[in-house]
C-alpha cells in the first residue's frame, strides 16, 4: 500500500487536501477539523460546506460525508493563510530520527500503545496544561492521520491508553471497546482490609449530582455479590469483578486487582468509595492524601482482526505496564502473577470496523 501522506494541494488555483488511506472512512467536518484545527470555528465550516466554499472532487458535499482515499477537499484559500506549504512526510518520521516517544510503550502497524503518567490528562480541556492527545498531535503534526487516544483514563490513573493509527483503526478500537471485547485490568490499593478472598462483583448505577459548584458521581449499590465471571457482559450500569493481591497490616491497605467490565466516569474510585475502601490518594472521593494516586490501568488484552472475511485468524495482543509506584506499594510478582492467573482471558470476537 502507498505510504500516508499529508499533502496540500494547490493545483488551477484550487487549495485543498487529498484523503490518506488512513483518512478513508472520516466524515467531512472531522477530516477539516484535523487539518484546519483550531484556526476556523465549526460553525464557519458549516457555512463554508452549505455555501459551497468546501467542495469535494469538485462538486458540492454535505458535512457527514464519509470520505474516500484519493479524494480531494477543496477549502477557501483564506483558510490557509499562513502562506506555508505543508510537504509530503512519510508515516514512520513520526518517531522524530528514531526516538521513540517517551510515552509510546508499543505500536503495531494499526495502533499505539501508549504510557499515560499520573496527573496528564487523556484530552484537552479547561485548566490543562498538556495533555497526552495534544502530545500525539506534536509528535504526529506531519502525518496524514494523527492519532488520537480511543478511550480515556482520569486524569490523575495512571496506565495504558490505546490510539489508532489509522481512522479505520480508530473506529475498530471504539467497537471493541463498546462491545466488552477488551480486557481491562487495573491495580489499586485501597484503604482498609479487603474482605473478599474469592472475585466479587460490584453492580451499580451511577447518578451525577452538584456538590458546591462540582460535579460529582455517586454509586447506587444495586447488587455486591461473588457469581460465576462468565455471567457477566456490559450493560447500561456499572459493573467490575475484583480479586485481592495482597494485604499492608500497616498501613492497613489492600492491593485489588480489577477487571472493568464497563468504563463509566470515575467508576472504579466511586464504586470502592461507596463501600469503605476509598484509593490511597483519591482525595476527590475520601482516600488518604498520597501522590500519586495508587490507580494503575495495568494491562489490556484483546483480539485483532482485519475487517471483512480474509481468511487471516484474529492476532492476540496482551500488553502490561507495570505500575511506578514506591517501594512500598509495589506488587508482589508472585501474587500478582496467582491473581492475574484466575481472570480468564476476554472471550468472544472483535467486529470489524
Amino acid at each position: 500500500p502507498p505510504k500516508a501522506r499529508r499533502t496540500q494541494h494547490m493545483e488551477r488555483g484550487k487549495t485543498g487536501y487529498s484523503v490518506s488511506p488512513e483518512e478513508a472512512g472520516m466524515k467531512l467536518l472531522r477530516f477539516l477539523e484535523r487539518k484546519l484545527g483550531r484556526a476556523v470555528p465549526v460553525a464557519a465550516l458549516h457555512k463554508w460546506i452549505r455555501s459551497g466554499q468546501v467542495r469535494l472532487n469538485s462538486g458540492r458535499t454535505r458535512a457527514f460525508t464519509h470520505l474516500a482515499e484519493g479524494d480531494f477537499v477543496r477549502v477557501p484559500p483564506f483558510a490557509l493563510s499562513d502562506g506555508k506549504d505543508c510537504p509530503d512526510w512519510p508515516l514512520e518520521e513520526a518517531e522524530q530520527d528514531g526516538e521513540r516517544p517517551f510515552y509510546l510503550h508499543a505500536e503495531t502497524r494499526d495502533f499505539l500503545v501508549l504510557r499515560k503518567d499520573p496527573g496528564l490528562a487523556c484530552q484537552d480541556g479547561s485548566g490543562q496544561r498538556d495533555s497526552l492527545a495534544g502530545m500525539l498531535a506534536r509528535a504526529y503534526a506531519r502525518n496524514a492521520y494523527v492519532p488520537a487516544p480511543a478511550h480515556r483514563l482520569d486524569r490523575h490513573t495512571s496506565g495504558l491508553v490505546l490510539a489508532g493509527r489509522s481512522h479505520k483503526a480508530q473506529q475498530r478500537l471504539h467497537a471493541l471497546f463498546r462491545q466488552g471485547l477488551i480486557a481491562k485490568d487495573y491495580l489499586a490499593w485501597v484503604r482498609g482490609d479487603w474482605p473478599h478472598d474469592d472475585a466479587f462483583v460490584l453492580e451499580d448505577s451511577l447518578v451525577q449530582t452538584h456538590t458546591k459548584g462540582r460535579d460529582a458521581i455517586c454509586a447506587l449499590p444495586e447488587q455486591a455479590r461473588t457469581r460465576p465471571f462468565a455471567d457477566l457482559a456490559p450493560g447500561s450500569g456499572a459493573v467490575c469483578v475484583l480479586l485481592p493481591v495482597q494485604r499492608l497490616a500497616a498501613p492497613e491497605a489492600s492491593l485489588l486487582l480489577i477487571r472493568l467490565v464497563t468504563g463509566r466516569k470515575h467508576q472504579i474510585r466511586v464504586q470502592l468509595s461507596s463501600r469503605g475502601f476509598p484509593v490511597i490518594g483519591d482525595g476527590r472521593y475520601g482516600g488518604p492524601r498520597f501522590f500519586p494516586m495508587l490507580l494503575h490501568a495495568f494491562s489490556l488484552r484483546f483480539a485483532w482482526e482485519e475487517p471483512g472475511d480474509t481468511g487471516e485468524a484474529a492476532q492476540e495482543y496482551s500488553f502490561v505496564l507495570e505500575p511506578d509506584w514506591p517501594e512500598t506499594f509495589r506488587p508482589d510478582p508472585g501474587q500478582l502473577a496467582a491473581a492475574r492467573g484466575r481472570f480468564p482471558p476476554v472471550c468472544g470476537r472483535p467486529a470489524a470496523g
